[in-house]
C-alpha cells in the first residue's frame, strides 16, 4: 500500500519563515510526497531551490533546501521510498536527484543522478504537472501545436524509459492538467480552463467563468486508464481547480483558483478561492471559502473586449 493513511494528521500548518522580496520568495510550484511530506519551490535571487517541510509527530519542520535546481523551475515531483527528486523547467526535458538514507538529514544534498535527465516528449508539447512514486514518474501534457486540443499523460521508469501506452484526454480549449497526485498506487489528475459567453455579434465577452475536472487515472503499478470523475460545470461556481494542497486519509484536498465575471452584475468578477475536500470516488464532500488568493485574479479592464486571468 502506497500511503500509510492512518499515521497522518486531519490538518497540518506550514509556517513559510521570512519575508517575500523580488530577489527571494518562495512560488506556487510544490508537492507532497505519499507520507504528507511537503516541498517548495524557493528563488533566490535567479535561481530555484526545494526546501522540505517534513511532518513530524502531526507538525511540519522545515528542513535546509537543496542547492539551486535550476533557473525557471515549473513543476516537482519526490519519491521518497526512492528517495527521487524529479524537476521540470521548461522545454521537452525532466531532472533527477536523489539523496541517501533520512530525508531530513540528507535531502538538501540531493545530487543528479544517471540519468540525470529524460527526454519525454516531442518539442511540440509542453509539460504542465509531474507525480511520483515507487513505480516511476508521470507527465501531463498539452499539446500546443494546434487543433485538435489534447492533454496527455505518461508513465516513465526511474530511467527515464517510457512505460505502456500513454493516456490521451480530449480536452476543451486552453484546458490543461494543473496538478497530480498518486494516492494509495491510484493517480489522480485536475484540470481547468476558462470558458466564454459572447455577445450576438461576437464583438466581446458577456460571461466568463472556469471549469474544473477530477481525473482517476488508474493504478500505477499496471498501464494507465482515465475516467472522469468530477465535472464541476454550472458558470456562477467558477471552478477552477488547481492544486492538490494536502495528504489526508482517503480524501482529496484540492484548491480551487478560479473565478466567475458577468459584465450585468455588480460586482463584475468574483473570485472564487476555495480549499474542495473529495473522497477517492470523486464526490465532493466539503467546500470551503479560502481567506487567501492563489495564483491568478478574474478582471474586466475598462474599455476591454474579454476578461483577463492573471
Amino acid at each position: 500500500m502506497d500511503n500509510p493513511g492512518a499515521s497522518l494528521p486531519d490538518t497540518a500548518t506550514i509556517y513559510v519563515a521570512g519575508a517575500p522580496s523580488s530577489t527571494n520568495k518562495y512560488t506556487d510550484v510544490f508537492c507532497y510526497d505519499i507520507f504528507g511530506n511537503f516541498f517548495v519551490v524557493k528563488k533566490y535571487n535567479t535561481s530555484y531551490f526545494v526546501e522540505p517541510y517534513i511532518l513530524e509527530n502531526g507538525n511540519y519542520v522545515s528542513y535546509t533546501a537543496t542547492n539551486s535546481v535550476g533557473s525557471d523551475v515549473k513543476a516537482i515531483a519526490v519519491d521518497s521510498i526512492g528517495r527521487y527528486l524529479y524537476v521540470y523547467e521548461g522545454g521537452i526535458k525532466v531532472k533527477k536527484y536523489t539523496w541517501s538514507d533520512n530525508i531530513a538529514d540528507n535531502f538538501h544534498n540531493a545530487t543528479s543522478s544517471s540519468p540525470a535527465e529524460f527526454t519525454v516528449t516531442v518539442p511540440s508539447d509542453e509539460i504542465t504537472a509531474l507525480a511520483a512514486n515507487k513505480d516511476g514518474f508521470f507527465v501531463a501534457l498539452k499539446n500546443t501545436s494546434g487543433s485538435p486540443h489534447n492533454i496527455t499523460v505518461k508513465k516513465y521508469n526511474t530511467n527515464g524509459i517510457q512505460q505502456g501506452t500513454a493516456v490521451n484526454i480530449n480536452a476543451d480549449e486552453n484546458e490543461e492538467i494543473t496538478d497530480m497526485q498518486v494516492r494509495d498506487s491510484t493517480l489522480f489528475a485536475i484540470s481547468r480552463y476558462k470558458k466564454d459567453e459572447w455577445n450576438s455579434d461576437s464583438s466581446k465577452t458577456v460571461k466568463s467563468w472556469f471549469i474544473g475536472k477530477l481525473f482517476k487515472l488508474g493504478s500505477t503499478t499496471v498501464n494507465l486508464t482515465q475516467t472522469k470523475i468530477w465535472e464541476g460545470s454550472v458558470p456562477s461556481d467558477g471552478y477552477g481547480l488547481y492544486r492538490f494542497v494536502a495528504i489526508k486519509p482517503k480524501k482529496l484536498v484540492i484548491a480551487c483558483d478560479g473565478g466567475y465575471g458577468d459584465r450585468t452584475k455588480t460586482p463584475v468578477c468574483s473570485q472564487k478561492n476555495k480549499v474542495l475536500i473529495f473522497n477517492l470516488q470523486g464526490q465532493l464532500e466539503q467546500e470551503i471559502d479560502a481567506s487567501a488568493e492563489f495564483s491568478c485574479n478574474l478582471f474586466l479592464q475598462s474599455g476591454s473586449s474579454d476578461f483577463s486571468w492573471e
